[in-house]
């Protein structure tokens, strides 16, 4: 494993190497659609077929597949054509099967995706790279996002009519930093040896996740304000406190994975159970306690759940295995999470206020550009890499197609107020258009500032399997599956060696 293992994937994006890998990786993909589409119709029989949720379930999920293949090719994140897929599924007349969908599973789709999204910020947050950059790391995740929610919170206020209280909901909804965009053009600059001396891959990278979750924490407090019936005073007072009880629990049981299972178990044992751990753990914290009526302690459960098990988990070899494995589980929900974002908008829904709402977010995002600016003064960065940086530092989608839904979700299941219904459709509305309008702006700001801002500088590629081979290994899991073709591979023999091990240890 000496060797980069992403060398492999150097070849130009027409080469006939690159396109003959890249059919038949989405040839094995239909394959193994074909496969399940079949193996559900043997196990279910009718409840399979046309007219049931199933099957309208799974024609939403592979057509916002192909969507994103076909965006993917455009040099685009393919979120968006499974989004535009989910637009067209709900919009188009000839196409009956939304109706065929439930809210419960819709809604519960949704909330395993922000588990996967929680799980994955949990792993990403590596602390030696948050000790060594520390104040920036800091700064970078904070300031802009909290002064885009305060700036945005009052815009829509003003511009939609929205109570404070859900302006500072949908401040910090669309506030958050989507690491499906960010993460690949920062391994792509990392490839192109461009802004390495800087360290601004590795700033952006270690920063996404911590932004992230200081917006899902502002949601889910305001949320929780939002739903509860009790008094406000003393609703203000309590349900501030459950995003900490979450973290106290997740950490705890974050430690108790460090003695589980034994160390003396072979390693792809103990990934299968380690990963099993953190994936059921998260949707336990998160079902449950929504369950009990305590919402906000299951997202910051998850994240300090992940981090903490983390913490010892890295310093083995096979950690890597476990963000290879939460990586595949993010590949196969999301397909389901922003087509079904998608089918909850109409057309005429999108139409309202669509002139205020884009002024707002506009203003709202170059707001951020200025704030992330002021946060890096006193780097080391100069002007044209701190432009870059706020530049990347934008685009908008999986924490908006995570949340943007809840209130609505919330709206369909319980007795609200009149406007409630009104407020959350707005809520959802603005979330698709930050989507719509950031992602593509802020993958193309990556790939075209890039080569003029920044220094092309050392590749970072070690022959020590320990070094930057490791970091890339990990933050490969953050790379879509439709994308994948077009990025980088881990090393074939590596993939078999940890496959010849399941096998003999999974009879242990």
């Amino acid at each position: 494993m000496d060797k980069n293992i992403f060398s492999g994937f150097r070849e130009s994006r027409c080469s006939s190497a690159f396109l003959k890998d890249r059919l038949l990786l989405v040839g094995t993909q239909l394959v193994c659609l074909f496969f399940f589409v079949g193996a559900m119709y043997g196990v279910l029989g009718d409840v399979s077929l046309p007219g049931t949720e199933i099957f309208a379930l799974l024609v939403l999920a592979a057509s916002a597949w192909v969507g994103g293949v076909v965006v993917s090719c455009l040099k685009l994140p393919p979120l968006l054509g499974m989004l535009a897929v989910g637009i067209f599924f709900r919009n188009a007349p000839f196409i009956p099967y939304h109706a065929d969908i439930s809210i419960m599973w819709a809604s519960t789709l949704r909330d395993i995706s922000l588990v996967i999204i929680l799980l994955k910020a949990g792993l990403g947050l590596d602390p030696p790279k948050l000790m060594e950059l520390k104040l920036d790391v800091l700064k970078l995740s904070f300031i802009p996002c909290l002064f885009e929610a305060a700036s945005s919170a009052v815009l829509v206020h003003y511009f939609l009519d929205l109570p404070w209280i859900w302006a500072f909901m949908l401040g910090f909804i669309i506030s958050a930093v989507s690491a499906a965009v960010l993460v690949p053009g920062m391994l792509d600059l990392e490839e192109k040896g461009l802004g390495l001396e800087a360290g601004i891959p590795t700033l952006l990278m270690a920063a996404v996740s911590i932004d992230n979750i200081a917006a899902l924490t502002g949601f889910i407090v305001t949320f929780s304000i939002i739903t509860s019936n009790e008094n406000l005073t003393w609703t203000l007072i309590t349900r501030p406190l459950e995003p900490f009880i979450g973290l106290l629990f997740g950490t705890i049981m974050g430690v108790f994975l460090w003695y589980l299972p034994s160390e003396n178990t072979t390693e792809p044992v103990q990934v299968f159970y380690r990963s099993s751990s953190l994936f059921l753990g998260g949707l336990c914290f998160t079902f449950v306690s929504k369950r009990v009526g305590m919402a906000g302690a299951g997202a910051l459960a998850c994240v300090s759940f992940a981090f903490i098990a983390s913490l010892k988990w890295r310093t083995q070899e096979h950690f890597k295995y476990i963000t290879y494995i939460i990586g595949i589980m993010w590949n196969l929900i999301e397909p389901f999470l922003f087509g079904l974002i998608g089918a909850e908008i109409t057309l005429s829904s999108l139409g309202n206020n669509l002139g205020y709402a884009t002024l707002a977010l506009c203003l709202g995002v170059l707001i951020r550009v200025l704030f992330t600016i002021f946060a890096l003064l006193g780097s080391k960065l100069n002007f044209k890499e701190k432009t870059f940086v706020s530049a990347s530092w934008i685009a908008k989608a999986t924490v908006q197609a995570a949340v943007g839904s809840q209130a609505l979700d919330y709206a369909r299941s319980h007795r609200t107020e009149p406007n409630f219904k009104e407020y959350s459709q707005q809520v959802l509305m603005m979330s698709v258009l930050s989507i719509i309008l950031t992602a593509p702006l802020g993958a193309a700001f990556i790939d075209w500032l890039a080569p003029h801002l920044l220094n092309a500088g050392y590749v970072t590629c070690s022959s020590s399997p320990d070094s930057s081979g490791e970091e890339e290994r990990e933050q490969i899991s953050d790379v879509t599956v439709t994308d994948y073709g077009a990025r980088r591979s881990a090393s074939v023999g590596e993939i078999e060696g940890f496959i010849r091990g399941l096998k003999s240890g999974v009879n242990v």
